[in-house]
């Protein structure tokens, strides 16, 4: 099955609740690759690519996220660049 990669874009209360380990957690577990960081205007930011199953289930987690956030919007956009490739998953700063 091909590979998709996905940027996300997640608002609300999502920094200082332990959001970008969580979702390091959670990429793991469904062997994702790609990146999460927090973005200046209070958001989060996240490539992600992986099997289109996984992305779904990814898509779905970050609606909710860790136990203290509260997510107010996710925006989903599929890249289509073929040169985007990851070797893992992280955060960065």
């Amino acid at each position: 099955m091909p590979n998709r990669t996905m940027k996300l874009r997640i608002e609300g209360r999502v920094q200082g609740v332990g959001f970008r380990h969580w979702m390091l957690k959670q990429a793991s577990k469904l062997s994702l690759k790609g990146y999460v960081k927090n973005i200046a205007d209070g958001g989060v930011e996240a490539v992600i690519s992986g099997e289109d199953h996984a992305i779904h289930e990814m898509l779905k987690k970050c609606l909710i996220g860790p136990l203290r956030a509260k997510v107010k919007n996710l925006n989903p956009v599929e890249l289509r660049a073929h040169n985007v490739v990851f070797a893992d998953f992280q955060i960065l700063r």
